[in-house]
């Protein structure tokens, strides 16, 4: 996720979300998390609960 933002989060948050970000907008629509496996893999042995879409 720091690697959409290059490297600075909080220059990132400042930004107007463009369409170049629709893979974002879909996990906000589905509800699904968005970040790389081992974070996704990492959120569901914390909650115990499978997130990843089957």
């Amino acid at each position: 996720m720091l690697d959409l933002a290059g490297g600075n989060w909080k220059d990132y948050l400042k930004e107007e979300m463009s369409h170049s970000n629709t893979e974002f907008e879909h996990h906000e629509k589905t509800g699904r998390p968005f970040g790389e496996d081992k974070f996704i893999e990492i959120a569901e042995k914390l909650l115990n609960r499978e997130l990843k879409k089957k």
